[in-house]
């Protein structure tokens, strides 16, 4: 389970801005991506950041999703060549295009803490009504998916199999012993941290501060720098 702040267990700890910056090129990347083999350089390149900065397991998972998707893809333009399998094909190919940039935000979330990532922010002079936003919804997603793995693993107990087999053999009850509680906890988790930002004084109109040092390292330079030529390199094929 992907947390967000933890104890950086890697080699780099990147400035909160240096990956939203990352995040952006990345998107960027996805975006103009020319070939298949500039993408599997992204995934890669990423992979390797998601390492260096301790977040293995997730980073992990992603790259096999990513790669198993682009088997697939292969698979069904080369092997099969039918309709059905172009429909499956343009499927998980657009899914697989998001996975790169879905690892960096995760990396982001596992490698980054609330305070630091709102004070780094409030350096930017971002707005409030862009600040609170962004700094709720770091806190939130890793929220929902715990409580998704709690009442998965109470579900599993009442023998009610969550997952796409669960659903296929009895829709009603997996819709009701599982998507309607996590429903129910994606709204009452949203109260929960709206309160709990209030009460520490997200609102406080005064500058933020933050205990740890939140600076521009020569690490956050190499690792821009090497997005950059990335760009450039894609830009060029």
């Amino acid at each position: 389970m992907l947390k967000i702040g933890a104890k950086n267990k890697g080699l780099l700890h990147l400035d909160p801005r240096t990956m939203l910056l990352l995040l952006v090129m990345g998107n960027l990347a996805v975006f103009i991506m020319p070939s298949v083999k500039g993408e599997i350089l992204l995934t890669v390149m990423i992979l390797i950041l998601g390492l260096l900065c301790g977040v293995y397991g997730f980073s992990f998972k992603l790259a096999l999703i990513y790669f198993a998707f682009l088997g697939i893809d292969y698979i069904c333009m080369t092997v099969f060549n039918s309709h059905l399998s172009n429909y499956i094909a343009l499927f998980v190919r657009f899914i697989r295009k998001v996975l790169p940039c879905g690892m960096l935000g995760g990396i982001l979330i596992g490698t980054t803490r609330v305070n630091e990532f709102m004070a780094a922010l409030s350096r930017m002079n971002i707005p409030k009504s862009v600040l609170i936003p962004l700094t709720v919804m770091l806190r939130y997603f890793p929220a929902i998916g715990e409580d998704t793995k709690k009442i998965k693993n109470a579900m599993k107990m009442r023998n009610v199999t969550p997952g796409f087999l669960g659903f296929i053999k009895n829709p009603a009850r997996t819709i009701e012993c599982i998507y309607v509680p996590i429903m129910m906890s994606a709204s009452r988790r949203a109260d929960e941290l709206s309160a709990a930002s209030v009460s520490r004084g997200i609102e406080n109109p005064l500058k933020r501060t933050s205990i740890q040092e939140i600076r521009f390292r020569t690490v956050d330079a190499i690792c821009v720098l090497a997005a950059l030529l990335y760009l450039i390199f894609i830009w060029r094929i």
